[in-house]
């Protein structure tokens, strides 16, 4: 079974988690949503909520992404509105992070092994091509000079 929690049909009252955009004048870590309630759902992926923020002031939005897992997480910074999601949907994101970074460290290193190989096999190609050169002058009675 997947550690990705199942989508869950939006609800008036239901506790989200909301990751604002960068550009929205509401205080808080970057690393850390804030607590929201839905009060309105327009859709399975589209609602209102009331917040607070890191001090405890409260604030409004409407037609906020909810994210309902799945591939493709959204990045709050890039999102005109930001995106909320539940607890569970947070959770589960949080438990997988592990296997996440480590998937994008071993495909780095995979990268970069396949980069230094391709570096090689260039070289290599290089120095064949350069044996037998058409700009290398051979009399056709002496016999050809061999490199020491």
């Amino acid at each position: 079974m997947s550690d990705e929690a199942k989508p869950i049909p939006p609800m008036v009252g239901a506790q989200v988690l909301y990751w604002p955009p960068g550009n929205v004048p509401i205080t808080h870590r970057g690393d850390e949503p804030l607590a929201a309630t839905i009060v309105r759902v327009w859709s399975d992926t589209l609602v209102n909520i009331a917040g607070y923020d890191a001090t405890g002031n409260h604030f409004p939005k409407q037609r906020v992404f909810l994210w309902q897992g799945g591939d493709g997480r959204p990045v709050a910074e890039e999102s005109a509105g930001g995106f909320c999601e539940s607890k569970e949907h947070y959770a589960a994101w949080k438990k997988a992070e592990p296997e996440r970074k480590k998937a994008a460290e071993k495909k780095a290193a995979d990268d970069k092994a396949a980069a230094e190989k391709q570096a090689a096999d260039a070289k290599a190609a290089d120095e064949k091509a350069g044996e037998g050169h058409p700009n290398t002058f051979v009399h056709p009675q002496e016999p050809a000079l061999q490199p020491a």
